[in-house]
């Protein structure tokens, strides 16, 4: 799927500030995309009619779509 922290961090220094981010017991991943949730709701409120999504669905199995997420080729 995705690239080791040492790869993608590019040297020991930018490595070692991800470790110790990571391990920070202050950290929480709802924090840090409540923002991102924020500004996508306000987006959705402001727009009018259908909003596409776009989805990777090379790794679903493909057996149930939900009704509210319809492929737009259909």
């Amino acid at each position: 799927m995705g690239q080791s922290i040492p790869l993608v961090c590019q040297d020991w220094a930018n490595t070692k500030a991800a470790y110790r981010f990571f391990s920070n017991e202050r950290v929480d991943e709802a924090d840090i995309l409540c923002g991102h949730f924020e500004a996508t709701r306000g987006r959705v409120a402001a727009t009018e009619g259908p909003i596409p999504v776009l989805h990777d669905m090379t790794e679903s199995s493909g057996s149930k779509v939900s009704e509210r997420f319809r492929p737009i080729w259909r």
